[in-house]
This record gives C-alpha cells, structure tokens and sequence, in this order.
C-alpha cells in the first residue's frame, strides 16, 4: 500500500515474498523511476495487472520483470502503463536501512534465492504424504 511522508511516496510491506529482506510492517522510501533505467538487481513497485502493489526485485529489463526474493518463480512482465518506483530504503522499528540495487542487488538476490531454494526442498522431504 502507498503512503506518503511529506512529499516522499512510502510503501507498506505485506506478505513474505521478500523475506528474509522486507518484512510485514517495514516502510520502503520509494523514488519514481523512468523503466528504462531499472537495473536487474534493483527492487521496484510497480501495480500488477490485477490491481495489487507489489514489491519485488528486477530479474530482466526487456521486457521489465520481476520475481520476489522468498519466491521460485517469476512474475509476469511489468504492465506497460504501470508506474514504477526505485525501493532506496526501508524503515523497520525507527530504523532506516539502505536497500542494495544493480550488482549488489544481484547478489543479494542470489543470496536470499539460495535460502528459499533450500527451505524448499525441507518442506518438501519432511512434508506428509
């Protein structure tokens, strides 16, 4: 959901897509963003086809795509006529903590996809039949 603070447009995190990273509750600093200067890496919000918000991280620019970090698969492209915000920072607890984007961001991406990958496969050896 998008608030502001003074002029500055804010995002509300809901839903575990982007753990370990974002959670319920934090408040993401947004920038707009022209789509062509996403970088893969980068953490974006844009507005589904469906109508929902969503906050994930760029995995292709052409066409724009995105897939959250606790996620195995990959969004649909990014609507044409949906604005998209650069995620620069989040605010847990009265804490500000920066948000990494471009290279960094890859490797955080990467990161986190190993831990989802491998949380996947547990649940899958200890899940009932």
């Amino acid at each position: 959901m998008m608030t502001s603070s003074g002029n500055k447009p804010l995002f509300l995190v809901k839903g575990s897509s982007m753990v370990p990273l974002l959670q319920t509750g934090d408040q993401v600093d947004l920038r707009p963003i022209a789509r062509k200067d996403a970088q893969i890496g980068d953490i974006i919000v844009f507005t589904a086809a469906n109508g929902i918000q969503v906050i994930h991280r760029v995995i292709c620019t052409n066409p724009l795509q995105t897939r959250g970090d606790n996620r195995t698969g990959d969004d649909p492209p990014v609507p044409a006529e949906s604005p998209v915000f650069h995620a620069v920072a989040f605010i847990r607890n009265g804490i500000r903590k920066e948000l990494t984007s471009g290279q960094a961001g890859r490797r955080e991406f990467r990161r986190n996809q190993r831990r989802c990958f491998a949380i996947h496969r547990i649940r899958m050896i200890v899940a009932p039949v």
